[in-house]
């Protein structure tokens, strides 16, 4: 018996338009290598650019579809609210503050869904505990801190530094 193994028709086409592109690259590399030496310098930095952004395509294929839960204080600051800002529903999530002993489940969190649960008194420096799977079965967990209001919204573009100050 012959196993089969099925590919989207997309796949194949994609994978050999980039290496037609790859191609196309190295070989006017190599003419302009002729023409002077120093445009190979040039085509190497852009053949290389061109196959990092194909490597890095395909890497966020494979780890974009996901849940992704942030925790949030409501203006009020009189609830934690939880958005799954992922494309992928979350399943079993559970919260705990554990300076407040707090502790609660959400159930489960659609994408673009909202969950709110009351809760008294919240300070700035307190950190909440996550976990919640994935549809697969993948268990994620970690410390959040809350965000309060607008005086600190999650950006996913935030660099991990400053580059400038502040």
């Amino acid at each position: 018996m012959e196993t089969e193994i099925y590919l989207p028709s997309n796949y194949l086409l994609m994978n050999m338009f980039r290496i037609a592109v790859t191609g196309i690259c190295i070989a006017a590399t190599a003419f302009l290598g002729i023409i002077n030496p120093l445009f190979i310098g040039f085509g190497v930095i852009i053949t290389g650019t061109i196959i990092m952004a194909f490597v890095i395509s395909d890497s966020g294929k494979k780890v974009g579809e996901r849940p992704i839960i942030i925790p949030y204080v409501s203006d009020d600051k009189r609830k934690i609210v939880l958005t799954n800002i992922g494309n992928k529903p979350a399943f079993d999530v559970k919260g705990e503050i554990k300076k407040k002993n707090i502790s609660f489940s959400a159930g489960n969190i659609e994408p673009d869904g909202i969950f709110d649960y009351s809760a008294e008194n919240l300070e700035r420096s307190a950190n909440i505990y996550l976990s919640y799977k994935s549809e697969d079965g993948k268990e994620f967990t970690g410390t959040h801190k809350l965000i309060f209001g607008m005086d600190e919204e999650y950006d996913p573009t935030k660099p991990m530094f400053n580059m400038f100050g502040d």
